[in-house]
């Protein structure tokens, strides 16, 4: 008999199975890591954000409201992407983004460090999460989560992009920071 050199078609159909398992398996491990190294970016100027606020308010005697005022290193633009209920200029005023990175200050209590999706254009799939440094005083959720000014904590909001991105929408948990805003940032 004459062997011709080749694979048959058996063969190579467990080969293309085998590499769907692995690769099953490691996709959702890399979403996950590169999630976890883009909230240690965020807690990074989370903190910066927090230590400039500190600096002054030593000096002033209040906190700031505005980016300009901080000694804060970051090379953000003011926001021009698509709006959304979760990254609306209207909402967080005077935001700045870089890449994928966007700061804000909220109601003149807070500034929302966040990682934003500005590749969409609908504005019901836009999800933004990240940390919230907070400058003054605040309730929440009709009195059941307070915060003081100093703290940080992870901020979450999917809205309809949860379906389209599960990573984002469970941000805090696999960051593994509690959300402890809950509904009130989720609505």
């Amino acid at each position: 008999m004459n062997k011709k050199g080749g694979f048959t078609l058996i063969e190579l159909l467990v080969v293309v199975l085998i590499i769907g398992i692995l690769a099953s398996v490691a996709v959702p491990s890399y979403r996950k890591a590169v999630l976890k190294s883009q909230a240690a970016e965020l807690l990074t100027l989370a903190n910066s954000a927090l230590k400039a606020q500190q600096v002054y308010y030593m000096s002033t005697g209040t906190y700031a409201f505005d980016m300009d005022a901080l000694d804060l290193d970051f090379p953000g633009e003011p926001y021009s992407g698509p709006v959304s209920w979760a990254i609306n200029p209207a909402f967080f005023p005077n935001m700045r983004a870089h890449g994928n990175v966007a700061i804000a200050f909220h109601n003149n209590q807070e500034m929302v460090v966040m990682l934003i999706d500005r590749k969409g254009t609908s504005t019901s799939t836009i999800a933004a999460v990240g940390f919230v440094v907070t400058i003054a005083n605040k309730v929440h959720s009709g009195g059941s989560v307070r915060t003081t000014p100093g703290e940080i904590y992870c901020w979450q909001y999917g809205g309809a992009a949860e379906a389209q991105n599960p990573y984002r929408a469970n941000f805090c948990k696999i960051v593994g920071w509690p959300n402890r805003l809950g509904e009130y940032w989720t609505q």
